[in-house]
């Protein structure tokens, strides 16, 4: 039989992602829908794809990828009295409930909303978008599971931005964040010869360093003449107040008062 795909909804506090990737493999157990349980009874097969559900969550959505790793069996869970999935309906010789087994495959950097699900070209006749639709257990098409997968990954393929500003001018390069004083000069233009085949704009080469000793040579020059003035200045303070030397000193008296 060919491959088919499902979504499979839990809620967090029950059982996550995170759970299944912790755990590896997992049994499905609790279903207690008919038309789910004949889903899961009658249609899975090992190996068909899963797109692993959030509900009741903030926000709702697949957080990632699974497979069927064994097909329908009896839910056991349904013969254990005081168990919350506890069914007396069933028993192990005539079983109402049956459970699957599903294995990790994948977790999605961030969750694919439902939101996100609506309003994706080609997921409109998915089933768990359409309004009312509550079943826990649902199939999708091979397209709309490659759809949302690719929706899953893609902040995991995204580029990591290290440059500032939208818009860079032929011949040069964007400045990059965190480059200190002692690389910058790596990064400059290129040189002409590196111009690309074809361009017809001439490359610009800066030097923000060159730059930037010039202004720091001519900061040092003002101040140099500054202190060579003030240094003038006080010579002629000292020499017009200069004290008695000793052939200049007043007479003083020999007696003692």
């Amino acid at each position: 039989m060919p491959k088919r795909y499902w979504l499979m909804k839990c809620e967090p506090s029950a059982y996550s992602i995170a759970d299944l990737e912790q755990d590896g493999r997992t049994c499905w157990e609790g279903v207690r829908n008919y038309q789910a349980r004949n889903f899961m009874r009658d249609e899975m097969r090992v190996g068909d794809g899963v797109l692993f559900y959030a509900s009741n969550a903030d926000p709702s959505g697949v957080t990632g990828l699974a497979r069927i790793a064994r097909t329908a069996y009896p839910d056991h869970y349904a013969w254990e009295p005081g168990h919350k999935y506890f069914d007396a309906r069933s028993t192990e010789a005539e079983p109402v409930w049956c459970m699957v087994d599903v294995g990790f495959v994948e977790r999605f950097p961030e969750t694919v909303s439902l939101a996100t699900l609506k309003a994706t070209p080609g997921l409109e006749q998915m089933v768990v978008t359409r309004k009312g639709s509550r079943l826990s257990v649902q199939p999708v098409t091979r397209a709309e599971y490659a759809t949302v997968a690719r929706l899953g990954r893609r902040a995991r393929a995204a580029p990591s931005r290290a440059v500032t500003g939208t818009h860079v001018r032929p011949g040069l390069r964007p400045r990059v964040r965190g480059v200190t004083a002692r690389h910058r000069s790596a990064a400059r233009a290129p040189a002409p010869q590196d111009q690309p085949t074809g361009s017809s704009r001439p490359v610009v080469t800066i030097s923000v360093r060159n730059s930037r000793m010039s202004v720091c040579r001519s900061s040092m020059r003002a101040f140099t003449s500054s202190m060579r003035a003030f240094t003038s200045s006080m010579r002629a303070f000292t020499s017009s107040n200069r004290l008695p030397t000793s052939s200049n000193r007043l007479p003083t008296s020999s007696k003692s008062r």
